[in-house]
């Protein structure tokens, strides 16, 4: 978990733009994070508090936490995970969403699920 929030940080730290919008984050107080809420255990809602819970609430929580904020949790539709992204309605989209090819211009991580295997001939 860790490895994921040093990446996210990374990511966010690694051109002029992106510090700019990490100033934006800082200076607001909080990080808006968009997550799935029908994804168990990924992120869905909780039946008993109604808060979205799950692993990738908790990269989002810990991520937050790091950059000295407070974390805005918004649930998202999967067709809406980088429509939310692109338009600024959410600073992270922390989704289920890996793709063995990625799209020009977007980057994606491996999900905390997904193991590598090495070959042996």
């Amino acid at each position: 978990m860790k490895r994921a929030i040093f990446a996210l940080v990374g990511l966010l730290a690694c051109s002029s733009a992106m510090a700019d919008a990490l100033q934006d984050i800082k200076a607001r107080g909080t990080l808006r994070c968009a997550t799935l809420t029908d994804s168990v255990p990924l992120g869905y809602q909780d039946p008993a508090t109604r808060e979205i819970v799950g692993l990738d609430v908790d990269v989002c929580k810990a991520l937050a936490q790091h950059l000295g904020v407070k974390p805005e949790l918004q649930g998202i539709a999967v067709s809406a995970r980088i429509p939310t992204l692109v338009s600024g309605r959410a600073d992270v989209v922390a989704a289920a969403l890996a793709t063995p090819r990625t799209a020009p211009g977007r980057s994606t991580s491996l999900p905390p699920t997904t193991r590598r295997r090495s070959r042996s001939w």
